[in-house]
């Protein structure tokens, strides 16, 4: 009851709309129509100086025209590479064994030349991305039960949190990762990498997230007998905005402001429209 109080489901309309399926068996669940679609060269162009998008210089030898680049666009790009190029190999592996006799290798993403920026390969169909108000994550309880956290991008505030990439030595002192979600959508993306054989478009779900950075992680952990603690990264830093895999979200998490550590716009006032920063807080605890 406090959950449903605190994070009220979004109108009716916005959620038939979706015909948003509710399967506690599968990782998630978010809509599938395409009812509210994002043009990208339009939505770069509006929110060309947020924060959040980040314009950088860059110049073009195609057209002298084209002096700026979207950072947005270049992760989401960089972002969806990795995934449709595993789902082709799949596709690969699926076929029967003489698929490729006389046709050559299909290496899927294959060594590109070192001037090459392979995140090229990667195309958006129409140039758009969709956006959905709501998505369901399921996780299993202690007790052998199915929950599920709702992330209602209708709220102020809609936390995820992941494993944390145990893989790097020097950050692997916390177990888990923290992002405010600003976004969830699905794209159809067109590869045209080393190793394709059509314009096939597929569909990936994603989010678009704002990272917060663990403080002080050495202090982690029950012994300490006290809540961990994060605050958002420097918007200027460019790790401060990313992507996420919906199937790498363990689960919603609790971050609740510590009042006493005061706002980070003490006029109310935002720098980000995006990010709707104007309410943000120094300093969370993550609620366990």
């Amino acid at each position: 009851m406090i959950h449903e109080k605190m994070h009220p489901l979004p109108p009716s309309h916005l959620t038939e709309s979706e015909d948003i399926v509710n399967d506690p068996r599968m990782q998630y669940n978010i809509g599938k129509t395409q009812n509210s679609p994002v043009h990208i060269p339009t939505f770069l162009q509006k929110n060309a100086g947020d924060p959040a998008i980040k314009v950088t210089l860059c110049f073009s030898l195609v057209s002298v025209l084209m002096l700026t680049w979207q950072n947005f666009f270049l992760k989401l790009r960089e972002h969806l590479l990795p995934r449709i190029q595993e789902v082709l190999r799949r596709e690969v592996a699926s076929l029967p064994d003489n698929f490729g006799s006389g046709t050559g290798s299909l290496e899927i993403g294959g060594a590109p030349s070192i001037d090459c920026d392979v995140s090229s390969f990667v195309f958006l169909k129409k140039d758009q991305i969709y956006h959905h108000h709501l998505v369901r994550f399921h996780f299993t309880m202690y007790d052998m039960q199915r929950g599920t956290d709702i992330i209602n991008l209708g709220t102020s505030h809609c936390n995820i949190m992941l494993l944390a990439d145990n893989t790097n030595t020097t950050d692997c002192l916390h177990h888990f990762l923290y992002a405010q979600v600003l976004g969830a959508y699905h794209a159809n993306v067109i590869y045209t990498g080393p190793g394709m054989h059509n314009y096939e478009a597929h569909h990936f779900d994603f989010l678009w997230v704002q990272w917060y950075k663990v403080v002080d992680p050495k202090s982690s952990g029950w012994d300490n007998l006290r809540l961990d603690s994060v605050r958002f990264l420097p918007m200027n830093r460019e790790d401060a905005f990313g992507f996420v895999d919906p199937n790498d979200v363990l689960r919603g998490c609790h971050i609740m402001p510590i009042f006493a550590e005061g706002k980070r716009q003490v006029n109310g006032i935002g720098i980000s429209c995006c990010a709707k920063d104007g309410k943000d807080y120094n300093r969370y605890y993550i609620g366990r």
